[in-house]
């Protein structure tokens, strides 16, 4: 994340922006930023992480099957209707991603039953 001539995607960026002739301004956290963007829902943080505890319960405390193929599709089904109702980023690009992100999830936990 943080600068650094050796680092490909470094050089990459800062090519294409002197090709451009612009002047290449790098603050180590912009990606982070970039990927997670601003946030509307203060919690949504801790959503997420009970989210991933969840999936990792139902993973080990429930034996592999049907059972265990439909626990993570509703659970996957719960928050993507909680992720649609909340709308926790203030980007819609970052909504939608991640809405999309669940959907597939969703699509993939019905195909395996």
């Amino acid at each position: 994340l943080f600068p650094s001539k050796d680092r490909w995607l470094y050089r990459l960026l800062s090519m294409r922006c002197h090709v451009r002739g612009k002047k290449m301004r790098w603050s180590g956290l912009s990606i982070l930023v970039i990927l997670e963007s601003s946030l509307r829902a203060w919690y949504w943080d801790v959503v997420l992480l009970y989210r991933r505890a969840l999936l990792q319960l139902i993973f080990v405390f429930v034996q592999p099957g049907t059972l265990q193929q439909v626990l993570f599709a509703g659970a996957n089904a719960l928050f993507l209707a909680l992720h649609a109702f909340v709308r926790p980023y203030q980007s819609l690009h970052a909504n939608i991603t991640e809405a999309l992100s669940y959907i597939l999830l969703l699509v993939i936990g019905i195909l395996n039953l």
